[in-house]
């Protein structure tokens, strides 16, 4: 993710016209990038909680 961000900050230089686009973007890859680490937690998380009650 990173690496995602280091290119778009390149990027966003490069083309200040489209920044908010650019920006945009990365909100959208950012929060997908979040949303499925919830999920394989929840996933690694759920076997736990089963066996423990």
């Amino acid at each position: 993710m990173i690496t995602v961000i280091q290119q778009s900050s390149a990027v966003i230089a490069l083309q200040p016209a489209r920044q908010k686009e650019i920006l945009k973007i990365l909100n959208m890859v950012v929060g997908n990038a979040l949303a499925e680490i919830n999920a394989q937690e929840l996933k690694e998380k759920k076997p736990n909680e089963e066996g423990a009650g």
